[in-house]
């Protein structure tokens, strides 16, 4: 018997915490479409045990917005944009890993590893 896409990614992947949930995105395409959507964001966090006092951090380009997020409804608050602190037009920048906000950032052109924490800007 197999069961759905659908069924695994919102009925199992959901109760999973958020690290967990977001490595099955490399599983396949089908999982990290379903994975990116709003709807499974929403129904992890109506599962989450967080308090309602957690932040949601975006990176777009150069650009970090933090979003206060009401967990029980999934909906984000008003963000707070913060400049990445690295030279404008730096290419080759990504996340590697974080932990409880604070980012480890590789810069590809230099080499070099940065930790960094959005909400302080330091």
């Amino acid at each position: 018997m197999s069961l759905g896409v659908e069924v695994i990614v919102f009925g199992i992947l959901t109760c999973l915490p958020a690290k967990q949930a977001t490595r099955c995105k490399i599983v396949c395409k089908d999982w990290c479409a379903l994975l990116s959507t709003r709807a499974f964001e929403t129904a992890h966090c109506s599962r989450s045990l967080l308090p309602s006092n957690q932040k949601t951090l975006l990176t777009r380009l150069l650009v970090c917005s933090v979003y206060p997020m009401d967990f029980k409804t999934g909906d984000y608050g008003t963000p707070t944009n913060i400049q990445f602190p690295f030279p404008p037009g730096l290419k080759g920048i990504a996340t590697l890993a974080h932990l409880d906000g604070l980012l480890c950032i590789s810069l590809q052109p230099t080499n070099d590893l940065v930790l960094w924490n959005p909400t302080t800007a330091k």
